[in-house]
């Protein structure tokens, strides 16, 4: 695995600066308590900033009244709470109008005496009454001296605003200070608005801004500059790849640079990864896959259940989880790494966070498919390529479409085990072999073979003893090797009498069913048996793994939304008992939307049963990113392609007038042709105009299949020459954008302009 290259990451003079946009997304994904705050709010980040370190709470324990004017009295008692006060320490009488028995009373005494607030100039405080902006600025302000933050003082002004003579004489310094910091920014281009009222999920905002002034990054209380991370003597690959990043992440947003050092030597302040001397965590009742992320007395652990296992790198996924999860970064892909760090980090004495990924095998078969942070396809070593197992027996080299000989007659199945053994033995450290039958429907049709398929109910039968076969032969002399062989076509069913041995584990190929419903959807004729056959495959072997498939084979730039399908797919799949998936798709750049696959299906495969809300801010995240502001445009293109798909059942080789009802999608030309405009707008800069432009490739090749035979039969010369001329264009931007055409043509080789393009070959 690569160490990853950080880009698009704010150090920490710079976090100030990264703050004064205020964010639509959160930093990272955060099971949010309050419904009325949504996950793509503006000031949702600042509202989980509050709530996690206690400052401001909600108005209720699942709301929090984003709208609701802030008044002076929650203002204060957020202030007071964000710096720790003692209450009992403030108890001497203030204003007239605060009384004692108020909830807010400690508050303001705290604030007044502190030299916070200076009430309304009559003896009174107004403690009900919605703070205005500039009151706010002012308040804050005070806050701030106080704290230690800022010394107060502004170089600047807020003339440049067109309403600045509004604001209150004793306002104006409070005000350009605020704007200055990056605390409070204009209410548009030209207007401050120092009279308007703040409500609640404005002042959030503006308290993360203000906290930024001077952040705050401190491990059980200490400042991590203190720190030294610490990995074991004898670390695998993993673990010394993981000290570096949590280094490089570290110095990203704290600007220090910790050592990294072996356990020879014991002091204080240590992060401590991996199985080290000193690591103090249980980890007994950890899965394979887990971590655990726990400071306690001065030292932060983060160490995998099973590090020294070769194949499980637990300690390098609890990295980047809490690269995540504390400190605001966002992996998107091996070249958008996003950070937005809070400015308040306390890893506080006592946190513990257990997890892991639900699968122990996740490989993504896309381009951008990001194996060194979300999947691990070097969990099994050796297994080989796919639909091989014929071509061993014959001596036949790697053609996959030969036949599959007799795995009835016993001299294919002894050169088998013959072939497996050279292998194993030339290479001790695989630890599986991929058994799979060619990928060919000539089975086999001997009397032996029938017998056997007639005893068994299904083609399954010869194959299921043919692996039991090499696992009595080969397991005496290598008995940690998995072997892995397929239910895919003839043999997806599972056998009514043979069953596997121990180690003989099934990949379920999910080729022959529906992509465009769920396959757990009951109303899909194609998908209406998978979940039966792969829980008695289940039954039937220890481990049952998938082999899914995302996209149309013969037909790449075909639309093939089925966005909702895959998360629910992957969640059926965790219920259902699969202990890992392989995702086959095409590893080369996507014409349609693969590169949001490769994200959406790695990070299902961590996370199988996250939640819709979840898995639609992860969506939206990676869209913004990578195609620019005009990526809520892109959305309601997949929710149109969704509905239009959804409606008829097809597979994952067919052409587009398989797919679409041709009438429907012309219904909507416009309003498709509109949507990737608006999205092409939105792109800041070149790569993600390139990266729109690439993907609404696959748009136009739908526009131009379901064109086709209305202009060619009815439309006029003109109109046929258009047609004929946007075919030109678009098969000279396939080539331009070197997108894969289908699963065996890098590009069209067979162009006909005046042929519709799901006729190209």
């Amino acid at each position: 695995m690569k160490k990853i290259r950080l880009i698009f990451t704010a150090a920490l003079l710079c976090m100030l600066a990264a703050l004064l946009a205020v964010s639509a997304n959160a930093a990272y994904w955060d099971e949010n308590p309050f419904g009325d705050v949504k996950s793509d709010a503006w000031y949702y980040n600042a509202v989980r900033f509050c709530r996690e370190n206690g400052i401001l709470a909600g108005t209720s324990e699942d709301a929090f009244s984003p709208n609701t004017k802030m008044t002076r009295a929650m203002l204060v008692t957020a202030l007071a709470s964000a710096d720790g006060y003692d209450s009992a320490a403030y108890t001497r009488p203030t204003f007239s109008d605060v009384p004692a028995a108020s909830w807010y009373y400690t508050s303001v005494c705290w604030a007044k005496e502190n030299g916070i607030v200076a009430g309304m100039g009559t003896d009174t405080f107004a403690p009900d009454v919605p703070v205005t902006r500039e009151q706010a600025a002012a308040i804050l302000r005070g806050y701030a001296i106080y704290a230690g933050l800022s010394d107060g003082e502004s170089s600047g002004d807020i003339f440049a605003f067109d309403d600045a003579d509004t604001a209150s004489a004793w306002a104006k310094l409070p005000l350009s200070w605020a704007y200055e910091n990056g605390i409070m920014s204009g209410t548009s281009a030209s207007l401050i608005s120092p009279k308007a009222v703040t409500n609640r999920a404005s002042f959030a905002v503006m308290l993360r801004r203000l906290f930024a002034l001077k952040p705050q990054f401190t491990v059980c209380g200490n400042d991590i500059s203190l720190y030294e991370i610490v990995i074991p003597q004898s670390a695998a690959k993993d673990v010394g790849e993981a000290a570096s990043n949590l280094q490089s992440y570290i110095k990203d947003i704290a600007g220090v640079t910790l050592p990294v050092r072996t356990d020879e030597t014991e002091t204080r302040y240590e992060i401590l990864l991996g199985k080290t001397a000193r690591t103090d965590c249980d980890l007994s009742a950890l899965g394979e896959t887990q971590f655990i992320l726990a400071a306690k007395n001065d030292r932060l652990y983060i160490c995998g259940a099973k590090d020294d296992d070769g194949h499980v790198e637990g300690t390098y996924y609890g990295v980047y989880c809490f690269a995540e999860k504390r400190l605001g970064y966002e992996f998107l892909a091996d070249d958008m790494i996003l950070s937005d760090p809070d400015p308040i980090i306390n890893i506080e004495d006592g946190y513990t966070y257990i997890d892991g990924p639900k699968f122990e095998t996740r490989v993504v078969y896309w381009a951008k498919g990001w194996n060194d942070v979300y999947c691990n396809d070097e969990y099994y070593h050796g297994y080989g390529l796919p639909h091989q197992m014929g071509n061993w027996i014959k001596g036949v080299g790697d053609d996959k479409n030969n036949d599959n000989p007799c795995l009835s007659d016993k001299s294919n199945v002894n050169a088998l085990i013959a072939y497996l053994r050279k292998m194993l033995e030339k290479d001790p450290t695989r630890n599986a072999l991929n058994i799979v039958q060619n990928d060919s429907e000539g089975y086999c049709t001997c009397d032996a073979c029938l017998a056997a398929y007639r005893e068994d109910g299904t083609r399954s039968a010869t194959i299921i003893r043919t692996m039991n076969a090499v696992s009595e032969a080969l397991t005496p002399d290598y008995p940690d090797v998995e072997i892995f062989t397929w239910a895919y076509e003839y043999s997806i069913r599972p056998p009514k009498v043979t069953k596997p041995a121990p180690n003989v584990s099934i990949y379920f190929n999910s080729i022959i069913y529906c992509p465009s419903h769920a396959y757990s959807d009951p109303n899909c004729e194609k998908n209406k048996v998978f979940f039966e056959y792969l829980d008695e495959w289940d039954r039937l072997c220890n481990k049952v793994y998938v082999w899914d498939h995302s996209t149309n084979f013969y037909h790449l730039l075909c639309p093939f939304a089925a966005l909702d399908e895959m998360r629910q797919n992957a969640a059926d799949f965790y219920a259902h008992g699969v202990k890992g998936v392989f995702n086959n798709a095409i590893a080369e750049k996507s014409g349609e939307f693969g590169e949001l696959r490769a994200f959406l299906f790695s990070r299902l495969y961590q996370k199988p049963d996250m939640s819709k809300d979840e898995y639609d801010y992860l969506t939206r995240r990676y869209m913004e990113t990578y195609y620019g502001a005009g990526y809520k445009s892109l959305i309601e293109y997949l929710d149109l392609i969704e509905k239009l798909t959804t409606e008829r059942c097809f597979g994952f080789n067919t052409p587009a007038s398989g797919e679409f009802d041709f009438d429907e999608v012309l219904e909507n030309e416009a309003l498709i042709e509109k949507l990737w405009a608006d999205a092409e707008a939105g792109a800041k800069d070149s790569h993600q105009l390139e990266h729109v432009k690439r993907s609404e490739l696959s748009a136009r090749y739908l526009l131009q299949c379901a064109r086709f035979d209305k202009v060619t039969k009815n439309g006029t010369d003109a109109e046929k020459e258009a047609y004929y001329a946007e075919n030109d264009s678009l098969y000279e931007d396939i080539l331009t954008f070197d997108v894969r055409w289908d699963e065996n043509c890098p590009a069209p080789g067979h162009f006909r302009r005046t042929n519709s393009p799901e006729n190209w070959t």
